[in-house]
């Protein structure tokens, strides 16, 4: 039965987009099982990558070619417009859900006391960081330039595109996450929520059509 669903899944994604995503969803696995990453950690490294999710996404509106109603003859001018509007959406978006997130990690790590040290001054996080960004690169060049997806899309549909997916599956992991707050989380149920992130993640990228599918992996 399992066998059938990642074979279902392989042939809906594609092997390579597969392959991509579960890189992606082993770079905490690796921060837990052999850096004692918290659940704390976990959902800090989860927001930074909504950050670069948010950067490809600006790139992919920014080169998109064909017109649409929100960039009207995918003039210069009306692409930097819908450009500019996703950076003021998304970012406000992403102010919000880092709030939020700071909060819960800090009630985490040490009721907040080292949130700096084992985030924002922790060379392994800035590993994890920068691998993170290399694979988004990748999924961005692969499946926006070398698909030639950006010739056939426009600056309105990439706009939209990353936020259905992150709003139901960082609900669904800062929920689980809330839940594990009030717990001492042992490291098996830190590697539940990296798990269940990557099974959401997996089921709602094969739910996009695979002629439209988005590069990012949050």
């Amino acid at each position: 039965m399992a066998g059938d669903v990642i074979t279902g899944m392989g042939r809906r994604l594609g092997g390579a987009r597969l392959l991509l995503i579960v890189l992606l969803n082993l770079i905490p696995v690796g921060g837990v099982l052999w850096l004692g990453w918290d659940a704390g950690q976990i959902l800090m490294l989860y927001w930074v990558e909504n950050i670069i999710i948010g950067v490809m996404s600006l790139i992919r509106i920014l080169t998109a070619r064909q017109p649409d109603t929100l960039a009207p003859g995918s003039t210069q001018m009306g692409t930097i417009g819908v450009g500019c509007f996703f950076i003021v959406h998304y970012g406000l978006f992403t102010l919000v859900h880092g709030v939020f997130t700071m909060m819960l990690a800090a009630r985490i790590i040490d009721g907040g006391d080292g949130l700096w040290e084992r985030v924002f001054a922790n060379p392994s996080f800035h590993l994890a960081v920068l691998g993170v960004m290399g694979l988004q690169v990748v999924i961005l060049i692969r499946e926006w330039w070398s698909s030639g997806l950006w010739r056939r899309s426009t600056p309105g549909m990439e706009m939209f595109r990353p936020y259905g997916r992150i709003v139901v599956l960082h609900v669904t992991v800062l929920a689980a996450a809330w839940w594990l707050s009030g717990t001492a989380a042992p490291m098996g149920a830190v590697l539940i929520l990296c798990l269940m992130k990557a099974v959401v993640e997996l089921a709602l990228t094969a739910v996009i059509s695979p002629a439209a599918r988005s590069p990012q992996g949050a």
